[in-house]
């Protein structure tokens, strides 16, 4: 690549692919993702910002009263839509957003302010919280109250509000029970399609529903009593992972697993709980003080996109992706650094998982673009899947390093009855992948790879696509429609239409799932993973792009390097 090649695409990847919906700006009643460069759309409603639970009920009615016409109907632009999230949302989907074609009708609410505890009962081991709490101070607060949340409700981070948790299907990870946050939940008030506030007992049913039957403003969790957490980290080869998976979730009762296929390692997480007088203060720092490796990572990843030549350059993707410190525990405030192989012990709230604890700018995904895809699927078939993922990231050479930070994160659950949980009628593996670029506008390096995978895991495995995660190509897929995976479906729309009749909370994204419309295709779709591509157009500059097949699977359609190297 000459010099001026380089500036020519760093030009592009400034100005943006031309149909690209996120970017930057700050707009008055626009939220924005935590996950750069990603927000809702602009529109031409208000932004509002509830505390209490009258307030958002009388937010509901005065719109309805403004906004007479249903929203799809033929009689004008006065549709009312209104949507609740909060700013610097933890999501890569556009959910939380509202229809920007209901005009001055649409009515955003961020629930920022709605973060306080409300009540608390120390005997029956129960706080109720508002929706816009963070796990973190959750559980700290819960700990200052004497009791825990239960490990298997865990996520691995932890800055993740409570109400995100719920109306997502978030979740932690257990060989023994479903594993959903939200089956921590006793008791909820929220605001229906009417403007009337309602309590429901054990809200099961909401997991997953993404705000569909109403604005959920206050939620009661059962807590546990307290203990600790003996937790131990082993990194080893990936040879037998298959079986040494079946053995984990045979045998314990909680497991994580994060395999590096072309590194041939998995790191492997398990833990036991202890009583909470037994000597240890250790803490889990996965995601802090890591600004270096952002800022570093964001630089060297640009590297590798825009490296059009037969040399391995892949040292940006090893060195900032898969290098990082893979388990940092501390013990107290001396900071003593643990390796791999040992035991460690700490109280679930700061062992369990891990945030920025405040410090925003210095998360992984602050500084960098990432894509963060999460699916779900039957454990029976996990054996098959790391098979055939194996030998499509084998099409790399040994010095490559996929698919980065997480490697392939994997955590479990049992099977669920909420319609639409993830984990909804089958025992369940959650799979994390994250794609990092260190260029907005241009496919990531080895997306070609990372396609494939995303691809014949939806549409072959049958996977699931997590209602908080995944670009929104991952809900429209033409070949596997979302919306034949979830079998009560229909069964949950009635009541979701009983509890608004008017479908004011129905956010866009799911009005096209419900439709299977396709996604839609424009110059660089694909490359902001907003499509799979048709055409090479799709994948950016055609130049250094093609569309191709996969390797492994031929149904697949992905973006590949036309100086590929492999």
């Amino acid at each position: 690549m000459t010099l001026v090649g380089l500036l020519l695409i760093y030009l592009y990847d400034w100005m943006g692919a031309p149909s690209i919906t996120f970017g930057r700006g700050d707009l008055p009643n626009v939220i924005k993702s935590a996950w750069y460069p990603r927000k809702c759309p602009p529109h031409g409603g208000e932004l509002y910002m509830p505390e209490t639970t009258i307030d958002v009920a009388s937010i509901v009615k005065s719109g309805l009263d403004r906004c007479p016409i249903a929203l799809g109907s033929k009689e004008g632009s006065d549709q009312l839509s209104i949507r609740a999230s909060r700013q610097l949302y933890h999501s890569t989907v556009k959910f939380p957003c509202v229809n920007v074609k209901a005009g001055d009708c649409a009515m955003q609410l961020d629930m920022s302010r709605m973060s306080d505890v409300l009540s608390w009962d120390k005997g029956r081991k129960t706080i109720t919280v508002q929706p816009s709490m963070e796990m973190d101070h959750l559980m700290d607060t819960m700990h200052e109250l004497g009791m825990s949340m239960p490990s298997d409700y865990i996520p691995i981070f932890t800055g993740l509000t409570v109400g995100g948790m719920f109306l997502t299907g978030a979740h932690g990870s257990s060989t023994e029970r479903p594993s959903a946050f939200g089956h921590a939940i006793s008791r909820i008030t929220y605001v229906d399609g009417r403007g009337e506030v309602r309590e429901e007992d054990n809200p099961t049913r909401w997991i997953g529903t993404m705000g569909l039957l109403g604005i959920v403003t206050e939620i009661e969790i059962q807590g546990t009593e307290m203990y600790k957490l003996n937790t131990t980290v082993v990194k080893e080869s990936d040879r037998r992972l298959p079986e040494r998976i079946a053995m984990l979730v045979r045998e314990l009762s909680f497991a994580r697993v994060m395999w590096y296929p072309n590194a041939r390692t998995a790191i492997v997480r398990w833990h036991t709980s202890v009583p909470p007088d037994t000597p240890g203060d250790a803490f889990h720092s996965f995601f802090e003080h890591r600004p270096w490796a952002a800022i570093g990572g964001k630089f060297s990843l640009a590297i590798d996109q825009i490296n059009f030549t037969p040399l391995p350059t892949d040292w940006g993707i090893c060195f900032f992706e898969q290098r990082p410190p893979p388990f940092w525990y501390k013990e107290g405030e001396i900071g003593h650094w643990k390796i791999f192989n040992q035991s460690i012990i700490g109280w679930p709230h700061r062992l369990g998982g891990s945030s920025c604890r405040g410090r925003l700018s210095g998360c992984y995904w602050q500084n960098q673009v990432q894509i963060l895809i999460e699916f779900d699927m039957d454990v029976r078939y996990l054996g098959d899947w790391i098979r055939e993922v194996r030998a499509i990231t084998d099409l790399i050479p040994h010095q490559g390093c996929l698919p980065s930070l997480l490697g392939f994160a994997m955590r479990f659950g049992k099977g669920s009855d909420a319609p639409l949980d993830m984990a909804y009628g089958r025992d369940t593996v959650y799979i994390d992948m994250l794609v990092s670029k260190g260029l907005a506008g241009l496919p990531a390096h080895h997306q070609d790879i990372l396609d494939e995978i995303e691809q014949i895991t939806f549409c072959k495995y049958g996977a699931r696509a997590h209602w908080g995660k995944n670009p929104q190509r991952a809900f429209l897929h033409p070949e596997c429609p979302m919306k034949d995976k979830y079998p009560e479906l229909e069964n949950f729309l009635d009541t979701a239409r009983q509890q608004d009749p008017r479908g004011i909370f129905v956010p866009p994204l799911f009005r096209k799932v419900m439709e299977e419309s396709e996604y839609s295709y424009y110059p660089g779709c694909a490359s902001s993973m907003d499509c799979y591509c048709r055409d090479d157009v799709h994948c950016g500059p055609s130049i250094l792009y093609k569309c191709d097949k996969g390797r492994h699977s031929q149904a697949a359609k992905v973006c590949r390097k036309r100086f590929q190297r492999y």
